[in-house]
């Protein structure tokens, strides 16, 4: 994965996060939804330092950066079950 990729990924990771934003700005939500939203977006700026941080260190092998892109994956994984929950129950 290329620094562009990296790139292209955060660009997408903080335009998730503008939008959850706005979504607590314009809707009334119940508190278990607003603390869902809460959590999603400080999950969300907890992935833009990993991907920052994969970006700008210097992986020591080729393990640690297989390991870091995995926990990266398992992140994203992670914040789209949350927001997966947010949004049954808003249904």
């Amino acid at each position: 994965m290329s620094k562009e990729d990296l790139d292209d990924i955060l660009f997408e990771v903080k335009n998730a996060r503008k939008t959850l934003l706005e979504f607590i700005s314009k809707e009334d939500y119940t508190q278990e939804q607003r603390q869902y939203l809460v959590t999603s977006i400080e999950s969300l700026l907890a992935l833009e330092e990993e991907i920052v941080n994969i970006k700008t260190g210097s992986a020591e092998s080729r393990k640690t950066l297989k390991i870091q892109f995995s926990n990266l994956h398992g992140s994203f994984l992670s914040n789209f079950m949350m927001f997966e929950i947010f949004y049954e129950r808003g249904s």
